[in-house]
């Protein structure tokens, strides 16, 4: 039986993040390989998700920003040192949050123990790595550079390296390209999550063939997900779940017309509060998430993998996504599954999604990403 190592940002206080990891690792365990999550908790994650932070990492975190020196250096060091104390002492409902995430990812992910650089990972012994699904290669998520870890630039010479589902920038410059294929020259097989970062891979000319698959949260069926609910929650309204990480008056806005229309309160689970009269959810958990999805009388997010699981749970939704945006994930991943009625800017009346084309076509891409993944390791 193979043995097979993920590496992913399964570390984040994000729904997401921890649900596709899961779901990777429960794929892969049906296909009957042993699966550990690599337990990769580097510096500058710890300083991004930690519930207590210090202020020499945030003077680190200014001097890796581009042009931050340019920019008035000083000002800069002095606003983050702000927003250390400023968090420091207002996050008793974060602690909280990050608290049941780390108990979700203990109990729900075969982690390893934890690595902190990549020298602890050189002897790492995997028949085969790999990397993703979720951001792994946006310099963003990963102290505004490259990180060789996301680009299995460790282990045995002999395991295969497979990047799966992987998501990044649309990155402008050229040399940014180029540095990001020597990263990734030892992969063996690459497959990205949006059609977009497909077609810009493969007009680079620098990357092996790239193939698109679908996130693996969608490779987990509603029932499979059922499991991982909580169980504690009992929430007797009906109710319109939103969900906000950037367009939160969109959001808001959209939630309390469709409420109003629905008579239904609102439930919040976005990381603040951004709707007044709601009910919001300050330390929700992906156990919690999964609840509110399922039980919800409709969505509305601008979150990729809040539109992800509408769909997964069949949910009546809307996703805020911006014109012309750079963030093409939600638009491309709504546009292959004949949803574009969801997308904000082309959302008139509240529409009644017909699941049954849907879920046709997401068990089509289901079975070629599963393809995918089996071929990726056994060729």
């Amino acid at each position: 039986m193979k043995r097979v190592g993920i590496v992913t940002l399964h570390f984040s206080i994000n729904y997401g993040a921890v649900l596709q990891c899961l779901a990777l690792e429960k794929t892969l365990e049906k296909l009957g390989y042993r699966v550990k999550v690599i337990n990769y908790y580097p510096r500058y994650a710890k300083y991004y998700w930690e519930p207590q932070k210090h202020i020499c990492d945030a003077i680190h975190d200014v001097l890796q920003k581009k042009n931050s020196i340019n920019n008035n250096f000083i000002y800069e060091c002095l606003r983050a040192t702000k927003y250390v104390v400023q968090f420091n002492c207002s996050n008793a409902d974060y602690k909280k949050k990050y608290r049941k995430f780390k108990k979700f990812t203990r109990e729900n992910l075969n982690l390893t123990k934890e690595y902190s650089s990549i020298e602890d990972l050189r002897t790492a012994d995997y028949d085969a790595l790999i990397t993703g699904s979720d951001q792994v290669w946006n310099s963003d998520y990963t102290d505004f550079k490259f990180d060789s870890v996301y680009f299995l630039n460790f282990g045995a010479n002999s395991a295969k390296r497979i990047a799966y589902g992987v998501s990044m920038h649309l990155y402008d410059n050229k040399e940014d390209w180029k540095n990001l294929s020597l990263y990734a020259n030892r992969l063996n097989a690459i497959s990205v999550r949006e059609k977009s970062v497909q077609d810009r891979i493969e007009a680079t000319g620098y990357f092996i063939p790239c193939k698109t698959v679908l996130d693996p949260t969608l490779l987990l069926k509603k029932d499979e997900w059922i499991n991982y609910e909580s169980t504690e929650i009992k929430y007797e309204e009906d109710f319109v779940l939103v969900y906000s990480l950037k367009e939160k008056e969109k959001c808001c806005d959209l939630a309390n017309k469709i409420a109003s229309r629905m008579n239904s309160r609102i439930v919040d689970i976005s990381p603040i509060s951004i709707c007044e009269n709601s009910d919001w959810v300050s330390d929700c958990a992906p156990a919690d998430f999964l609840y509110y999805v399922h039980h919800s009388k409709y969505i509305v997010t601008d979150s990729f993998h809040g539109t992800v699981f509408s769909i997964i749970y069949n949910k009546q939704f809307v996703s805020v996504a911006v014109e012309k945006s750079k963030d093409l994930r939600i638009v491309n991943l709504l546009k292959s599954l004949n949803l574009e009625c969801c997308i904000s800017y082309n959302f008139k009346n509240l529409i009644q999604i017909d699941y049954d084309q849907v879920n046709i076509l997401i068990e089509k891409m289901k079975e070629q990403s599963i393809n995918y993944i089996v071929s990726a390791l056994e060729e």
